[in-house]
């Protein structure tokens, strides 16, 4: 489960299920076909008991190797080997929590490694990291904590202004701890309005470009790429969490982002960016049909991430900070709109099951290189007719979700 909105069962609960329908099964079979049942269900659940256990030990055991790492070759190689393992992982037991927790713990000791390995590289030049607070804050997909390679994830490189502190040796560093980042983030940029995006520079410079975003400018600062449109930071600063760094000072910096969000909460830009999103198209019709692409190569196929999640994504981000949330996770998210009282507990269950489901075949889809240029392009026909029945109510659930920012915020006057 995602977290402790939808009601977890005991072994016990579970096991009782499980008996109930192997007795229902055998009961219409004949003994040899029972026996065959019994055996076969015995091998899966070895095969998944060994792979459970298994995989997230040698996980764990590659993160503690990468603070002994002293080469880029090497770091390479461990996140090689670590996506052999998740894959592994996911094809035997598609646990979408399991798979995302075990890729955030590993992704984080990733970014410090990396970050060390910069500043290692330049004390091998006789150059020493001046003692001034830093931070690294990571935003997207590893902000969310919600994927197993961290693709579209942003890394911002902050550090506390100062008249003694040499700007040189940053500019430098955060070069370095870039192309440290490139061999395993290879779509990386400098491009702010690009989903996998590294910014770097003082606190007061990020402070600077957030607020020239939230008020709807794209202001350009030298020796930098193009500033955020006020969308996209919106979504930076909310999805924004510390990777490395001083946290209390990586803490600071988030903060004064989300009292920056608060404040643009009540913006006229903020009200067309919820009007936005409660119209984002979903794949299902008014007679809750699941709406599939009817010719070319992508025939029967809808995209995934484009017309399920990323709709469900964003109106359950911005619901949750109209209700005061600070949580990155969908999970947290739906806990906060459910303490301000802006959904119902069944409803958020629904959301939350769907959202599994989303990124579960997401996963698998990333997994099998189905990306394209156009999209995650997924086949609901592939589905078993029950679960084509949920997918396709959570489906709706999700333009649910959407009227509920279209009540909440869209039919408000802004400020």
């Amino acid at each position: 489960r995602w977290g402790t909105i939808l009601p977890s069962k005991s072994a016990r609960e579970l096991s009782e299920e499980l008996r109930k329908s192997l007795i229902q099964r055998m009961s219409a079979a004949g003994a040899v076909e029972s026996l065959q049942l019994l055996y076969s269900l015995r091998e899966e659940l070895a095969k998944e008991l060994a792979v459970g256990r298994r995989i997230p030990d040698e996980i764990r055991v590659l993160i503690a190797a990468l603070s002994g790492l002293g080469s880029v070759d090497e770091l390479k190689s461990l996140a090689k080997r670590y996506s052999l393992l998740i894959t592994e992982l996911f094809t035997a037991r598609s646990s979408v929590s399991t798979a995302c927790t075990l890729a955030g713990s590993f992704h984080e000791k990733l970014i410090q490694t990396a970050f060390d390995q910069a500043v290692m590289h330049l004390e091998e030049e006789g150059r020493k990291v001046p003692e001034t607070p830093w931070t690294v804050l990571i935003s997207g997909e590893l902000g969310r904590k919600e994927s197993i390679f961290g693709r579209r994830s942003s890394f911002f490189f902050i550090y506390r202004e100062s008249a003694a502190v040499p700007k040189e040796y940053f500019d430098d560093l955060a070069l370095r701890f870039m192309a440290i980042l490139l061999t395993c983030f290879p779509t990386l940029g400098r491009n702010l309005n690009r989903p996998s995006a590294f910014w770097y520079g003082t606190d007061s410079e990020w402070s600077e470009a957030a607020a020239a975003a939230l008020r709807g400018e794209e202001r350009v600062s030298k020796g930098k790429t193009g500033g955020m449109t006020f969308a996209g930071m919106v979504e930076t600063l909310a999805d924004m969490r510390a990777g490395c760094g001083d946290p209390e000072y990586g803490q600071t910096i988030i903060e004064t982002g989300r009292k920056q969000l608060a404040a643009a909460v009540s913006s006229e830009l903020f009200w067309q960016l919820a009007k936005n999103i409660a119209a984002l198209p979903v794949a299902v019709g008014i007679f809750g049909r699941i709406k599939t692409i009817r010719s070319g190569r992508n025939r029967g196929c809808f995209d995934l991430k484009g017309l399920a999640l990323e709709p469900l994504s964003a109106a359950a981000r911005i619901l949750a900070l109209s209700s005061g949330g600070t949580g990155t996770s969908f999970t947290e998210r739906m806990q906060a709109i459910i303490s301000a009282g802006n959904i119902g507990v069944a409803l958020a269950d629904r959301l939350l099951i769907a959202y599994e489901d989303f990124m579960r075949e997401l996963i698998r889809l990333e997994l099998a290189g189905s990306q394209e240029a156009g999209g995650h392009f997924f086949n609901p026909e592939q589905l078993t007719e029950e679960a084509k029945e949920r997918f396709k109510t959570g489906l709706e659930d999700v333009t649910s979700l959407q009227r509920l920012v279209h009540q909440q915020l869209v039919e408000v006057e802004p400020a």
